[in-house]
């Protein structure tokens, strides 16, 4: 399977623009890593809130915690757990589609 049939790679591409707008300041960007599974989850542990969220050098008290600016550790984060999540569905197809192959070679028979 070619590279940019990959879902893992285009999820890579569509989670590094996601993070590179986010460092640019767009705030929507931030949702999109906010609402990653493990980032959510190791936000509620209070020793890590610190490791993932810059909330020392914030300028003014964002009025929802989704805006908070994040460090660069949590956007490797994000950039790893969707490049996970890509592999799992690309295992998924060609499973699938070994399967399918199986399928019409017994019919053939």
């Amino acid at each position: 399977m070619s590279l940019l049939k990959r879902c893992a790679f285009w999820l890579i591409v569509l989670s590094v623009i996601v993070c590179v707008c986010d460092g640019a300041g767009f705030g929507l960007a931030n949702l999109w890593i906010r609402l990653t599974p493990p980032i959510s989850l190791l936000a509620k542990v209070d020793a890590l809130d610190q490791v993932l969220f810059d909330r020392m050098n914030t300028t003014k008290w964002p009025g929802s915690s989704a805006l908070l600016p994040v460090t660069y550790f949590t956007y490797v984060i994000c950039v790893v757990m969707y490049g996970m999540i890509g592999l799992v569905v690309d295992g998924f197809i060609y499973k699938w589609g070994k399967m399918r192959a199986e399928l019409r070679g017994k019919r053939s028979v």
